[in-house]
């Protein structure tokens, strides 16, 4: 669709597409074209450990999802903490798209720029393919809008390795709203633990660690900027969007439901006459 709102809303990454906050997972979990091989387990001190888990609601969790945040956490083979990044969308939308990922891929399918395919198999579950040889489960294991939690199971079983890859994700956005000049804005972070197998464990650690962090970082970026994108062309109301949303075949309809009615809901930014003390107005 070659209209304003294609126009608005594309970031995508070099030969893959753009990776939501949900799916970062489904492009770091296994070492795929643009990843390589795996670098060394991470001994991650129990200090440091718990004191990331002492952050996690883990009390409200069940005995078997603390055990998988605890067995990647405490000894990951990459642990990356991307900066914090501010952006202008509205707290429900914000909220909705992140808990539900399927949104925002079926966007991508729609413009062509991304072979991610997700399919939800539970309320909280989905299954992830990509076209290149990687395929995951993801589950969201916990959700409130200030903190959601993903833990992914994965394979990588294509012609860039001589053998497959299987691995385990955690991922943790945290996410604060206030508002700035009458605007809703977000301020989120996104850390993420990646524990993979014992094969080639040591095999380029140190050259692909680093590489690894910043496509975890560059991906965040990306992402929030596609985040930011959705609302601001809400509240243009920009042509093309019903249409893109009519297309959207891969979203339950009460799920698209809600993010029409959200969408709908964000009003237009206001002026600088408008924001201005009536007081001073002349």
């Amino acid at each position: 669709m070659l209209d304003q709102v294609t126009t608005s809303v594309v970031v995508a990454l070099p030969g893959r597409g753009p990776v939501c906050l949900a799916l970062v997972v489904a492009g770091f979990l296994l070492c795929s074209p643009l990843h390589g091989q795996q670098g060394p387990r991470v001994r991650k001190s129990r200090p440091a450990a718990n004191a990331v888990l002492e952050r996690l609601p883990m009390e409200q969790l069940t005995l078997p999802a603390r055990k998988k945040i605890v067995d990647v956490v405490s000894r990951p083979s990459i642990h990356r903490e991307a900066p914090a990044r501010t952006i202008t969308c509205d707290k429900d939308l914000y909220t909705h798209m992140v808990q539900h990922p399927e949104i925002v891929v079926n966007i991508w399918q729609i413009m062509g720029i991304t072979e991610l395919r997700l399919k939800r198999t539970e309320p909280f579950t989905y299954k992830a393919t990509d076209g290149a040889g990687t395929s995951s489960n993801l589950e969201l294991i916990y959700s409130t809008p200030e903190l959601h939690i993903f833990y992914a199971e994965g394979s990588y079983a294509g012609k860039w390795l001589g053998q497959g890859l299987k691995g385990r994700c955690v991922v943790i956005l945290r996410s604060d709203f206030f508002i700035e000049r009458s605007r809703p804005r977000v301020k989120h972070q996104i850390e993420v633990f990646i524990r993979l197998e014992e094969v080639a464990a040591d095999v380029l650690a140190r050259t692909l660690k680093p590489l690894i962090g910043k496509l975890i970082q560059y991906n965040f970026e990306q992402s929030s900027g596609f985040i930011e994108q959705i609302h601001e062309v809400a509240e243009n109301r920009q042509p093309g969007m019903d249409r893109m949303i009519s297309r959207m075949t891969h979203v339950e309809p009460v799920v698209k439901d809600r993010f029409v009615r959200l969408l709908g809901e964000i009003r237009p930014p206001l002026s600088v006459a408008d924001t201005e003390d009536p007081a001073l107005r002349r």
